[in-house]
């Protein structure tokens, strides 16, 4: 049991400095995504080994167990957390300029366990949208499209994602990835009518 409850610690422990840890590289990028991913079980993991420890008397699973547990914990309250990013971004009064026909239909509390069902967006795949001077190489685009049957309000969002640029690839699934594939990444969604306000 003791013997259990240090390697449950030491485990904790190791994800627990992935999390804190600042990612210069793209393989520190890929060790801290997948520990910032397992933050809920790092935290009950190190909370276990916390709780092994003290009761087979093994200081260094406690101890591993609480930072575990610990970093797990504030990680999760940062991100779920209130935040005031919208007044930064958008002014204080912005909640006004949303319709309210459109915020009847956006979650009404930061926190849900069911997610509405919605239409299925119309999504193109590898539209070229610019040719490399000199060269062959085309950047392309994935276009997201309001559902067929939905109004257009003439507004677009354009989404720039670089988590796979080491690859020179837009995707990071492993069955599109290539080293040496030259297309880099972009999006465009365009929402439907009244889902972004204007002010006039």
């Amino acid at each position: 049991m003791k013997r259990f409850a240090m390697i449950l610690g030491l485990f904790s422990a190791s994800l627990s400095v992935l999390v804190v840890r600042p990612a210069n590289t793209y393989q520190g990028f890929i060790g801290k995504s997948t520990a910032t991913a397992q933050t809920p079980g790092l935290t009950l993991v190190g909370a276990l080994a916390a709780l092994l420890g003290a009761r087979c008397r093994s200081r260094f699973a406690m101890m591993a167990g609480v930072l575990g547990a610990s970093v797990g914990t504030y990680y999760i309250t940062r991100v779920t957390g209130s935040h005031d990013g919208f007044e930064h971004a958008f002014g204080p009064d912005w909640k006004q300029w949303i319709p309210p026909e459109v915020e009847g239909r956006m979650l009404q509390h930061r926190r849900s366990m069911c997610l509405r069902r919605v239409s299925e967006p119309r999504w193109s795949r590898d539209v070229p949208f610019w040719t490399i001077a000199g060269t062959d190489r085309q950047l392309l685009a994935d276009i997201w499209e309001p559902a067929a049957g939905a109004k257009r309000n003439g507004t677009a969002i354009v989404y720039l994602y670089g988590g796979s640029w080491h690859f020179f690839e837009k995707t990071s699934s492993p069955v599109h990835s290539s080293a040496s594939s030259p297309r880099r990444a972009t999006s465009s969604w365009t929402p439907p009518t009244g889902a972004v306000p204007r002010r006039m």
